[in-house]
């Protein structure tokens, strides 16, 4: 009579056995860190264009903010200046309404996320709209505060922080 002791032990029932749990568990393992390094590399993507476009508008508000306070607002060179502001505005509406897309795809089930993000984006809109407003106040000689936009620069700085976090902690959908 086999004892099943000894097919047990038999190398070939060891080499078969061994095969078939490699078979099953190393491509799953393989998957799992694979989805992870995807998931990762989205999450890295999505927060350098976010960082790149919440600071490039931030920045170029300030320095317009700085600007109207040492410069002539009628001359050639401010208008010129300024129209630049204007076009960084417009290319900040547009990528943020494509980033404000992937996070609705990746995050769909997030909705703190979106939600941030929409926040943000608001935030960054009033920036905006406070330069156009101290220009105009320039512009009628009336005198602006000036102090109003380094709270708002605060503010959108710390809620990108808080953005960042949070895609960070969140799932991708679909991996």
């Amino acid at each position: 009579m086999v004892n099943i002791g000894d097919i047990a032990t038999h190398p070939l029932v060891i080499l078969i056995v061994g095969a078939m749990i490699s078979s099953l568990l190393i491509p799953r393992i393989t998957k799992r860190w694979q989805d992870h390094q995807k998931e990762l590399e989205i999450k890295i993507n999505l927060i350098t264009k976010i960082s790149e476009v919440i600071m490039k508008e931030v920045m170029s508000v300030q320095f317009m903010e700085i600007e109207i306070k040492h410069s002539d607002v009628k001359s050639k060179d401010f208008i010129k200046k300024f129209e630049s502001t204007n076009d960084d505005y417009k290319q900040l509406e547009i990528e943020s309404a494509i980033i404000g897309s992937q996070l609705i795809a990746y995050f769909h089930n997030d909705n703190d996320i979106i939600q941030t993000w929409n926040k943000l984006v608001e935030n960054l809109r009033r920036f905006y709209a406070n330069l156009q407003s101290t220009y105009n106040d320039i512009l009628s000689g009336k005198v602006s505060d000036q102090t109003k936009w380094r709270d708002k620069r605060e503010e959108i700085i710390e809620e990108k922080q808080k953005l960042i976090i949070e895609i960070l902690k969140g799932h991708i959908k679909g991996l």
